[in-house]
């Protein structure tokens, strides 16, 4: 049977190893995971395998039952930065430390600048930032073509830190190299079921960032709770036979670490947008977009188009939502365009995949890969035939926004 192939280099069949990556706590586990019947699995790549065993279909499990309980039809009067407010203070109030990770973009300033503004205490704003690797090897030409968003940390984040850190000199500012990480981080070929929602060679490497510095071990050591919070994510809207859906999308919430550490009673995964604490804040977000597209209806066929083929339809599409969702948001402030394609070969992490082919770590990698196009049916790749289009996003439930009225007029119709 094909599900019984053993890992690369091991003599344990892969079945065997499924167990491993069931999910005890699922209530605690704040990124969602993969149902099969009876048994709920924080490993994408294991619910399918075991899926294909039993024969049946993994679902993916975001907050379902809290979210499907939220009216999601009624627009909150508060406005959209009042509502970033009370989640700020929400997680203020749970968490002993709060780490703010930084990229420079709308969605982690945003969420900065909204604890700042509001004068609610930040511990430490994390930065991933890769700078022992040459910037030639990401991408060449301008610093701000799509995929070259390492460029940014120089020309965007560290001026900004610098400039905050003046004002604020009580804030912890790390920058964490994690070029070593990656490397490092595919010394298995287990990495295949450790891995999230997404294979990219970065995944493995945010899963280990939280037990990175020597500081997040002393907090867990003292026994305080510390909130990992990133910016994640905008809202996706669908427009489904005139009617208006929120979803969430499971590769969306690759953000962090492996869901082993759960079991850690001090480390917490935190989404600032993206959780059942505060659901009013994605309620009006919802609102906010719905409601502009409704009053400018030519610019519906955006949501027709399914996944974006180009950057010009992206960055339209982005910058209407930043626009709506992050009031203060300079859209002046330059940024790459996001990455078209696989997610397998980002742009981004090329200096990993294409800079150093003879690493060890880098040869893993790959070989997990083609274990992969191997062991799962290719209607969960994206061009159902090879793992190297990318996985096929898991879904949750769709929830009912309300319907589309507007229509857009015929100008060349003749009276």
């Amino acid at each position: 049977m094909k599900f019984q192939k053993t890992l690369i280099n091991t003599r344990q069949p892969l079945s065997l190893k499924l167990n491993d990556y069931l999910i005890k706590q699922p209530n605690k586990y704040s990124l969602g995971y993969y149902e099969v019947g009876d048994k709920k699995f924080y490993s994408k790549l294991a619910a399918i395998l075991y899926s294909q065993e039993v024969n049946g279909f993994p679902q993916w499990n975001f907050h379902n039952e809290v979210f499907a309980s939220v009216d999601w039809q009624t627009e909150p009067l508060e406005s959209v930065t009042e509502l970033y407010t009370k989640r700020a203070r929400q997680l203020r109030e749970k968490y002993d430390y709060i780490v703010l990770y930084f990229s420079g973009g709308s969605d982690s300033r945003t969420m900065l600048e909204t604890f700042l503004s509001n004068n609610i205490k930040v511990d430490e704003i994390y930065v991933q930032n890769t700078e022992s690797v040459n910037l030639s090897l990401v991408h060449n030409g301008d610093a701000f073509e799509a995929g070259n968003h390492l460029a940014e940390i120089p020309e965007i984040v560290t001026p900004y830190l610098k400039k905050l850190s003046k004002y604020y000199p009580d804030i912890k500012i790390t920058y964490h190299d994690w070029t070593k990480d990656m490397l490092e981080s595919y010394n298995s070929s287990e990495w295949i079921l450790r891995s999230s929602s997404r294979l990219s060679s970065n995944d493995l490497a945010k899963q280990n960032q939280y037990l990175g510095t020597d500081n997040f071990k002393n907090l867990y050591d003292a026994g305080k709770l510390v909130a990992h919070v990133q910016g994640v994510e905008k809202p996706k809207l669908h427009l489904i036979d005139n009617k208006w859906y929120i979803g969430f999308v499971d590769k969306s919430l690759s953000v962090g670490s492996s869901p082993g550490f759960e079991m850690q009673n001090f480390h917490n995964e935190e989404p600032f947008y993206w959780q059942p604490d505060v659901p009013e804040l994605m309620v009006k977000q919802a609102h906010l977009i719905k409601n502009y597209f409704e009053a400018n209806p030519e610019l519906k066929q955006l949501f027709g188009k399914g996944k974006f083929t180009t950057t010009e339809d992206e960055t339209k599409m982005l910058n209407i939502i930043k626009s709506l969702i992050y009031p203060n948001w300079d859209l002046s402030i330059r940024q790459s365009p996001k990455n078209i394609g696989s997610c397998i070969f980002n742009e981004k992490d090329r200096w990993f995949w294409a800079g150093h082919v003879d690493h060890k770590g880098v040869k893993i990698w790959k070989e997990g890969l083609k274990t992969i196009n191997e062991l799962v049916n290719p209607i969960w790749f994206n061009d159902n035939e090879s793992i190297y289009s990318d996985m096929v996003g898991c879904f949750s439930p769709f929830y009912y926004i309300g319907d589309s009225v507007s229509t857009v007029e015929n100008k060349n119709e003749v009276n």
